[in-house]
């Protein structure tokens, strides 16, 4: 792949990389030292030895309480093996540390075949491949890669207890596959209490290298509104997660601080003459279970076609889901967390946006302008090509930038902003305009925008809120056509704006 773009070329969509998964993938690196990731060798043991991680569990060690001990999981259960069962009907329970956002991500994200395969690296251990070697390999995503992850199956134990998560039933309760998870996460990001400072769209991103974005619910709102939005984006492929936070909530079987995803919707058009939204949520947790209206066996689906209490109850694991009237999740919850492989905000079906530009950039010395001089910052070109699709008209293009962070800093205030080169004047300079965002900036590690794009030159400004602000960024392109003319725009170039268009933004 190429580490340089030159300008004005035409056939830059040629160097599209293909890839397993059948999509197409260009990355270049535009930094002023380029740097290359180095894949981790695979960890060897002296001798007979079985391998013992010497960079983790991190200090300080008195994050774990008094007494703990550390044992290989064979001297712990007597046939452990790894992600043996089907995730969809895995139920658990919490350990010493509150890894709930972790848990009910990496559940739910984990059932897609292909993400598993991008985190999960070691061959997986049954009761008839028993052979332990004491190293177990995860690849996490930051900032672009898929980070090697090693780790040794040394598990806390207190009083002969496991203190990490745990299965409840004798048929999960070998299965060490999600304890080694969370370990190897742990090891990721620094430590156990650090998964207790994350919410699910940090985990979303780390687990798929996606873009999440969390909706809190402005009283008042209508339950039919949220049905037909969560409705719309499961429809297009996307993840939902969800916290319960209310006291109240130990009523009806919740937990405070139990987290839930969303997988499915039932809208059942005739009892008592109104219109019931139904919201399917997966539930992990093996101690809480929702006992209010539409749960399990209530009265409420006696009044139901048998058929449908049949099709949607009956026939699956009733521990690990349940269902809601979309007002009574309004009630019991503050928000969700919607997360997507690719930007995706408007959930009109399925997207196949196919088309994969990675570009790495940074903000430094003149061009950490801020946005008081935001035209000063670095800009990215691509085309939109005429030629190659005439037939069509628009084109759906998501962009995600990504800010490193590194350690524990904080992340800068971000914007992306499109603009489209309008015309041209006589001396070369482009006339542009701002294409639908305004200029807000918001403290986080990713940004994103999905815009619906004409043919022509666009261009992309990735900036900081402050001036002299300078950091390494990642900048994704995602298309459905391949793009063009893909490169860093000279600083020569000039840019004259000719107006801003304002920003749509989508609140519940």
């Amino acid at each position: 792949m190429g580490s340089s773009i030159v300008e004005n070329t035409t056939d830059v969509y040629l160097q599209y990389q293909s890839q397993e998964d059948d999509t197409f993938h260009f990355v270049c690196d535009l930094r002023y030292i380029p740097e290359k990731y180095l894949r981790k060798p695979y960890p060897n043991s002296d001798g007979d030895d079985i391998w013992a991680d010497p960079e983790f569990p991190y200090p300080p060690i008195d994050i774990f309480p008094q007494g703990t001990t550390w044992v290989r999981s064979k001297d712990l259960i007597e046939t452990p093996v790894l992600f043996q069962n089907p995730l969809p009907f895995v139920t658990v329970f919490r350990g010493y540390f509150d890894t709930s956002n972790f848990l009910v991500t990496f559940l739910t994200v984990m059932e897609n075949d292909l993400l598993f395969s991008k985190v999960f690296k070691s061959p997986c251990i049954s009761e008839e491949n028993k052979k332990i070697d004491g190293v177990f390999h995860f690849r996490f995503w930051y900032f672009g890669q898929w980070v090697d992850i090693y780790i040794d199956d040394l598990i806390p134990v207190q009083e002969g207890c496991l203190m990490m998560t745990s299965h409840p039933t004798s048929f999960f309760k070998n299965d060490i596959g999600i304890t080694m998870a969370e370990k190897a996460y742990a090891k990721f990001i620094g430590g156990y209490r650090n998964m207790e400072e994350k919410d699910f769209d940090d985990f979303f991103h780390g687990l798929t290298g996606g873009y999440a974005v969390e909706y809190k619910f402005k009283f008042p709102v209508h339950g039919t509104q949220v049905f037909r939005k969560i409705r719309d984006a499961l429809d297009s492929g996307a993840y939902i997660f969800c916290s319960v936070k209310s006291m109240k909530s130990y009523f009806f079987g919740f937990g405070e601080n139990k987290d839930y995803s969303i997988i499915g919707t039932l809208e059942i058009t005739t009892y008592l003459n109104e219109d019931v939204c139904l919201i399917k949520l997966r539930n992990i947790w093996s101690d809480f279970e929702w006992t209010g209206p539409w749960s399990h066996g209530s009265s409420e689906w006696a009044k139901c076609p048998f058929d449908v209490y049949e099709r949607n109850v009956t026939q699956s694991n009733e521990k690990c889901f349940f269902y809601m009237d979309v007002n009574d999740f309004l009630e019991y919850f503050e928000g969700f967390t919607i997360g997507s492989v690719i930007p995706d905000f408007k959930f009109n079906g399925p997207s196949n946006m196919d088309y994969h530009v990675s570009i790495y950039g940074e903000w430094r010395g003149h061009t950490a302008a801020s946005f008081t001089n935001h035209l000063n910052n670095p800009k990215i070109q691509f085309t939109v090509s005429k030629e190659e699709n005439f037939a069509k008209h628009l084109f759906d293009v998501g962009i995600i930038l990504t800010q490193k962070i590194v350690n524990k800093e904080k992340p800068y205030g971000i914007h992306c902003s499109l603009l489209k080169v309008v015309d041209t004047s006589t001396d070369g300079t482009y006339i542009v305009k701002y294409i639908g965002q305004k200029m807000e900036y918001y403290a986080q590690e990713q940004v994103a925008i999905r815009q619906s794009l004409s043919h022509g030159l666009y261009i992309i400004v990735p900036s900081t809120e402050k001036n002299g602000q300078e950091r390494q960024f990642l900048l994704r392109v995602f298309s459905e056509e391949a793009l063009h003319d893909i490169g860093s725009l000279p600083e020569s170039r000039r840019l004259v704006l000719c107006g801003e268009e304002g920003l749509y933004q989508e609140d519940i």
